[in-house]
């Protein structure tokens, strides 16, 4: 599973610098979040991260931690590969 997101998710990412960034500020939140607690492979950088979603320990970890906005990172990340998933879909038709 953690390589087809992989192959999902890494050229929608790529094409798009936005997308990138909003990924990548929410990684770099979550490791601000966990502390010295921030060992996860998934958050070694952005396309890992997104793959690790398929590590359920790790989708734990994102539900227990709110962000300022009072949503999980969960939450968070589940509205980010939602527009992920319309982009792959408007790149595919």
């Amino acid at each position: 599973m953690h390589e087809m997101l992989h192959a999902i998710t890494e050229e929608a990412i790529s094409r798009n610098d936005d997308l990138y960034k909003q990924i990548d500020r929410l990684r770099k939140q979550v490791i601000k979040a966990l502390g010295n607690n921030a060992k996860d492979y998934g958050l070694t950088s952005v396309y890992e991260f997104m793959a690790e979603l398929s590590n359920m320990e790790f989708v734990e970890k994102l539900k227990n931690i709110k962000t300022e906005k009072k949503i999980t990172f969960f939450e968070w990340i589940r509205s980010i590969v939602n527009e992920l998933a319309r982009r792959i879909l408007r790149f595919a038709a």
